[in-house]
């Protein structure tokens, strides 16, 4: 028991030692024009820019700050729990913010829904973290609105979202061209990711059984690697078997989340670290645009966090 104690204890730190280090080095990149590297600030647009700290020129910083979260959450709880007589409460909710709007400054939007979820999951469950919660709500509102402001560029970018889907219309120019080069029509997060949707479907009618065979893909589509979404990446990869089984994970995970939601008990942070890592599961599982699922670096994010879980309920 020793071990494991220990063993939670220093990977707690790595964690920790890790973010501090990717919100320094986030945060340095944003103000100085490069990291500590001398790796640039990425470009997707003249005059709009992202951050990517040491993933350099891969687009990462957000997915990984946002899908390991809940990991650091219960670092600082195993934090918390060996050295009682530190006072976390403020620092906690201090690199919350901090982790929060550096995630908006790498303008991943999946990034940007996952850890919004998670701190307003945090906000109305949590009774350690984010505190004195309306404190934190006008301080954490101010300085979005102040990085918005400064960097109008950002918003854009996570408003394009509903110009890709159709659901705002950008407007047209003088010339009579949709503004922003958006398609006309409704689609499924983009007309990217639809067409994807819809190519996942007839692979899937191909070879409903065993599908396509993982990471078969790109072997059969010239227009992408895979379909930018889970679900569809299993149904067609794998067919209606594997796909059961992973729509049978997604739903036990709802009604574990559930029934720890309804069930939370006030100042159990067991009750309380369980909702967070369940929430990560569902977040990482859920049917929005993601990366592709047989890789290395995505199936690291998704599993690592099943041992905590597995350590937080053996009794």
């Amino acid at each position: 028991m020793k071990n494991i104690d220990n063993s939670k204890l220093f990977l707690s730190y790595s964690i920790i030692f890790t973010y501090i280090l990717l919100l320094f080095d986030g945060y340095f990149q944003f103000i100085f024009d490069k990291n500590i590297f001398l790796f640039e600030l990425q470009e997707y647009r003249e005059d709009s820019f992202y951050v990517t700290s040491f993933f350099n020129d891969e687009k990462k910083l957000g997915s990984f700050l946002a899908k390991m979260f809940p990991l650091f959450i219960f670092s600082i709880i195993v934090f918390k729990d060996k050295f009682k007589k530190i006072k976390l409460e403020k620092i906690a909710s201090s690199f919350i913010l901090l982790i929060f709007l550096l995630i908006i400054l790498t303008t991943e939007r999946v990034a940007i829904f996952i850890i919004s979820s998670f701190v307003l999951l945090i906000f109305f469950k949590s009774n350690f973290f984010l505190k004195p919660k309306i404190l934190f709500l006008i301080i954490a509102i101010f300085l979005t609105v102040i990085l918005f402001y400064y960097q109008p560029e950002i918003f854009s970018k996570i408003k394009s979202v509903l110009y890709s889907t159709g659901l705002l219309h950008p407007g047209y120019s003088d010339s009579g061209k949709i503004l922003g080069e958006y398609d006309e029509g409704k689609f499924i997060f983009s007309k990217y990711h639809h067409l994807q949707i819809v190519t996942s479907i007839n692979l899937f009618l191909e070879n409903p059984l065993f599908g396509i065979g993982p990471k078969n893909f790109k072997n059969l589509v010239l227009t992408g690697w895979h379909p930018h979404n889970y679900a569809f990446q299993i149904l067609a990869e794998i067919g209606i078997f594997g796909f059961i089984i992973f729509i049978s994970i997604l739903f036990f995970l709802l009604f574990r989340f559930f029934m720890n939601f309804f069930n939370f008990k006030d100042r159990d942070i067991n009750s309380e670290l369980n909702i967070y890592l369940i929430a990560g599961f569902l977040l990482n599982l859920f049917p929005i645009p993601s990366g592709d699922f047989f890789n290395n670096w995505v199936n690291i994010l998704i599993y690592f966090p099943v041992g905590y879980y597995l350590h937080l309920n053996e009794n």
